[in-house]
């Protein structure tokens, strides 16, 4: 319950830095240079502890002269992880992981609810990759996590909807892209502008510059992969994909917030927050449907900790 009450704390706290601005600004020039070098001396880090808490909600209506559908869904995820990437390739991971989804769709009258429960504990080690968990799920899935390590591949995961959405390959390092950190020099390019520093409460021991940045969305090319790809392919799309993302690009907001050690200037966390809506109407929209509104909301706060300090595996992992 404590560490649930600090997430809120974290996220509202960096939500009021973003809503009510940042005080007076550095240079702009300097605030840039500031977090790229912040960004590029991550890859030097050898070893790390990440939290991660992200929180989001997602709402569909589609209607025409003869047909309605609606979708929602909310998530939570929390994580917390350590990472030996002294050999990248063989990186040491462990992960604990929780889940909580609850979601709906209507089509035709008929109103097909969905929602699953999720505590996992992964560990990669150089005797392979194990997973331990619990998983609740309504429908219910044809599957159970063990109680005791056992091993899986990633492949495994995608093979049950509730853990696919965990996006399990991208944490373990196996897509060669930073499963935490924005591209900073691109996100750069794409500001409208700059604010900070300004003293920000990263945690209950360390205090961090925050600057908060605000970035054109129509300029990060990156931003909307792997979103609502039910809305725009398959069968059952609604909406061509270029014209939903145009839409997005137009009316989206994106705030990055970065906060950095004073001293050192290392990056401590990253903050983003999205606001996407969209209202489409007439041809742009396939047969039957007419209107369709999309409304979409992300928070995510990534705090980094123990910079090249051991990382221990489990003590109760399997040996070979």
């Amino acid at each position: 319950m404590e560490r649930h009450l600090y997430r809120i704390t974290l996220l509202a706290v960096l939500a009021l830095a973003v809503l009510g601005g940042a005080g007076l600004s550095q240079a702009q020039d300097d605030a840039r240079e500031r977090i790229s070098a912040a960004y590029r001396a991550v890859e030097g880090w050898q070893s790390y502890h990440v939290q991660v808490d992200e929180t989001s909600d997602y709402a569909m209506t589609a209607q025409g002269a003869q047909a309605a559908t609606w979708q929602r869904r909310e998530r939570d995820l929390a994580l917390s992880g350590g990472y030996d990437v002294t050999d990248r390739d063989n990186a040491q991971i462990v992960l604990d992981l929780s889940s909580r989804v609850s979601g709906s769709v209507e089509q035709g009258g008929t109103q097909t609810p969905n929602s699953w429960d999720i505590d996992l504990r992964i560990a990669q080690a150089n005797d392979g990759l194990f997973w331990q968990g619990s998983l609740q799920a309504e429908p219910a899935e044809d599957f159970a996590l063990p109680e005791a390590w056992e091993p899986f591949t990633s492949a495994d995961a995608d093979e049950v909807p509730a853990l696919a959405d965990l996006t399990l390959s991208r944490y373990l390092l196996e897509n060669g892209v930073d499963p935490f950190l924005v591209d900073a020099q691109v996100w750069l390019d794409a500001a409208e502008s700059i604010e900070g520093p300004r003293p920000f409460d990263v945690d209950r021991t360390r205090t961090g510059d925050l600057y908060v940045v605000t970035v054109d969305p129509a300029q990060v090319p990156d931003l909307f992969e792997g979103r609502f790809l039910a809305l725009t392919e398959g069968q059952n799309a609604l909406v061509a994909r270029d014209d939903l993302l145009r839409q997005l690009q137009q009316t989206g907001a994106v705030t990055w917030g970065v906060a950095l050690d004073p001293a050192s200037g290392d990056l401590i966390a990253q903050f983003i927050q999205l606001d996407l809506e969209a209202e489409i109407r007439g041809s742009l929209l396939q047969t039957p449907y007419t209107s369709m509104s999309l409304a979409f909301r992300s928070d995510q706060s990534v705090v980094f900790s123990a910079v090249n300090e051991p990382v221990a595996l489990p003590d109760d992992l399997p040996q070979s």
